[in-house]
């Protein structure tokens, strides 16, 4: 796997407002104009093929809130920088409903890519209303393309655009798609909560985890606070909320995860110097966690605070069949610094 260098988070509460043009709209004979007063509205959503230049818009599906009612294919919005200082693009997934991944985990009806940014951003689909992303770009990076391609009715999407300068006190490090500020809170992985089972007790019965994912995620430090503790948001030791790997349906509820390097090797979470307290597990400390479970705590001292997420490109295709995995989920992780 690649790893990613640890930085520290920063969260984007952004200030800057951007000149307005005329939106250029991408894939017909002619440009076509917006109206200069709607163009120069950052609250006037964008939909396919329409581009622009102004900080804080919207891109949505054609007639949204409503779903879409027929594929709209590639629908592409591109976004041109707002000026000459610009050095990252946080998206925040406020509404957002694609079709889920086959049993690989791939997402091979609907999915949304980004073209153009310095981060590599892994293709998402299914359910991610809440979910945020950062993109590194270069002041000079000409335009990002967001592209929301569906194959099927039934997608709906509302992703907030906003850009940041780079000397922004707002500005977050280079190397963590997701950003979290506060002392507490819940991370979870991408598609979560498009979960499977019937109830926390009985094993999933499809992959909503997504295939070929690595990415760093990152909490910012406090003052006061020396170490971060994570748990399983459930708070029960005995379900099936968490599952990176192995097949859930085949081992007993409760099960104890696998943990380090030499099992976890496909899809894990990696917490760097992570101490175990559960005493359920043999090991006292490892890296890496994987399997159908996740200790009752793992805490880390290492800063800046940060966490990886590494999935590889299938469930059931691997050349040892050992690796095979049953329908897994992700992850949702509660996170809570530990004062010193």
């Amino acid at each position: 796997m690649k790893y990613y260098s640890c930085v520290v988070a920063c969260w984007a509460l952004l200030a800057v407002v951007g000149r307005a043009t005329p939106a250029k709209i991408e894939g017909l004979e002619q440009t076509q104009e917006i109206d200069d007063v709607n163009d120069r509205d950052p609250e006037l959503p964008r939909t396919c093929e329409l581009s622009t230049d102004i900080n804080e818009t919207s891109f949505q599906n054609p007639g949204y809130p409503s779903a879409t009612s027929i594929p709209t294919d590639a629908c592409r919005h591109k976004v041109y920088p707002v000026n000459d200082y610009i050095c990252q693009i946080r998206l925040d997934l406020k509404d957002f409903i694609l079709a889920q991944p086959d049993w690989d985990g791939v997402c091979a009806t609907d999915f949304m890519q980004v073209s153009g940014a310095m981060t590599k951003i892994p293709q998402i689909c299914g359910i991610n209303s809440g979910q945020h992303l950062y993109l590194e770009v270069t002041p000079d990076f000409g335009s990002v393309t967001i592209n929301v391609d569906t194959s099927a009715p039934g997608a709906k999407w509302s992703i907030s655009v906003a850009q940041i300068e780079c000397n922004s006190p707002y500005r977050a490090p280079a190397g963590c798609l997701q950003y979290f500020t506060s002392t507490h809170g819940t991370i979870k992985s991408f598609n979560y909560d498009a979960t499977t089972f019937n109830s926390p007790n009985t094993p999933p019965t499809a992959t909503t985890q997504l295939a070929s994912q690595a990415y760093g995620v990152c909490i910012k430090p406090q003052s006061g606070f020396c170490s971060v503790a994570y748990t399983k948001t459930s708070g029960v030791s005995d379900d099936y909320s968490f599952s990176l790997s192995g097949d859930a349906s085949v081992l007993p509820i409760g099960a104890i995860g696998s943990v380090g390097s030499t099992d976890c090797t496909t899809d894990y979470l990696m917490i760097p110097m992570g101490t175990i307290t559960d005493t359920t597990y043999p090991a006292t400390s490892a890296d890496r966690y994987c399997g159908v479970n996740f200790p009752s705590k793992v805490e880390s001292l290492v800063q800046p605070f940060v966490f990886y997420v590494v999935t590889d490109e299938t469930e059931t295709n691997h050349a040892d069949p050992a690796l095979d995995d049953g329908p897994n989920v992700g992850f949702s992780i509660g996170y809570r610094m530990q004062a010193c």
